[in-house]
């Protein structure tokens, strides 16, 4: 999948998937892992949570075929050449919107997608100024080395998406 700037795909899983990877993620037993920045490590006011599914080439959760499977078979696997990491963040709700700095997630060439898990008023950003907003079950692709920054929610009490980067065929 050739990706020039970014690309959305709305109703990304098929119903039956998407639900069951929702369920998965808002049950109170899911492991979320405090992390103490969010794009910056010097970053000392914001904060969020995540679950490692895939990193240092090795799956790292029980959780990996029932999570990252649809969403790579939505990709495709013949468009996955190798697969960096794939990661859940929670964002929790805050009182304004919080811009969490300007980043790339790997200084290589590779794709990133952002998998909404539910709606909210946060987003994804990119350096120009345009706005992904968060919508249940919305892929968002684009080129890992363009420039972007989360912003958090005010309206739910969570923001949660599934962070993927791979390098592409």
């Amino acid at each position: 999948m050739e990706i020039d700037s970014y690309k959305i795909i709305d109703d990304f899983l098929p119903k039956a998937a998407f639900e069951e990877l929702k369920r998965v993620h808002l049950d109170t037993h899911f492991p979320w892992f405090y992390i103490p920045f969010v794009a910056e490590e010097d970053d000392n006011d914001n904060f969020y949570f995540i679950h490692r599914f895939f990193y240092e080439n090795k799956v790292k959760s029980d959780y990996f075929k029932e999570c990252c499977l649809p969403l790579l078979n939505g990709i495709g696997y013949d468009n996955i050449k190798d697969i960096i990491r794939i990661k859940s963040n929670l964002f929790t709700k805050s009182p304004t919107q919080i811009k969490h700095g300007v980043h790339i997630d790997y200084d290589i060439d590779h794709i990133t997608g952002v998998f909404s898990v539910n709606t909210n008023n946060g987003y994804t950003q990119f350096d120009d100024g345009t706005k992904i907003e968060s919508i249940e079950n919305r892929m968002l692709l684009f080129h890992g080395q363009k420039p972007h920054q989360s912003v958090s929610q005010t309206d739910t009490k969570q923001r949660i998406n599934i962070n993927i980067n791979y390098i592409g065929q």
